[in-house]
């Protein structure tokens, strides 16, 4: 057995060399192939309404005394909040527990047929403005039909 690795003990110890070779080559290639890579910076979201429920406010076909919620994309400051809505109607509002809606619900109702404007300023709670929100509402009665139900 002896005799049989000193004779191949030269291609031994060739393998082995060509392979420590290769190993150190790999690596080398290896670590410099990989550059240091940093986090794609974060876009800054800016302050803006980002829905209102009925989406369409024109016609809209809701019970008269639904809410209009506004939707943002960031927590609303409620002490910035003004609503005003034209023509002057009575109502009231609620913030969301997210804080990033509130609604706006007539007091007793809207009415049918009535053009309204419904104006809002607000801010974040990080002090953002954005522009005066302008939201048209006109409720369109809703049609009787044999399929009404009567609770």
């Amino acid at each position: 057995m002896n005799g049989i690795f000193l004779k191949n003990r030269k291609f031994i110890l060739i393998i082995l060399f060509i392979l420590a070779l290769i190993s150190i080559v790999w690596i080398y290639l290896k670590s410099k192939g990989q550059s240091v890579t940093s986090l794609p910076t974060p876009i800054p979201r800016i302050f803006q309404l980002s829905g209102v429920a009925p989406k369409n406010g024109v016609d809209a076909t809701i019970i008269p005394t639904t809410a209009i919620e506004f939707m943002f994309n960031k927590s609303i400051d409620p002490d910035t909040l003004v609503v005003t809505i034209d023509p002057e109607t009575e109502f009231s509002f609620e913030v969301a527990e997210n804080r990033r809606s509130f609604f706006v619900r007539p007091i007793p109702s809207w009415t049918i047929d009535q053009n309204y404007m419904i104006k809002i300023i607000i801010e974040s709670d990080e002090g953002e403005k954005i522009p005066e929100i302008e939201y048209p509402l006109r409720l369109k009665k809703i049609i009787e039909s044999d399929f009404n139900e009567v609770f």
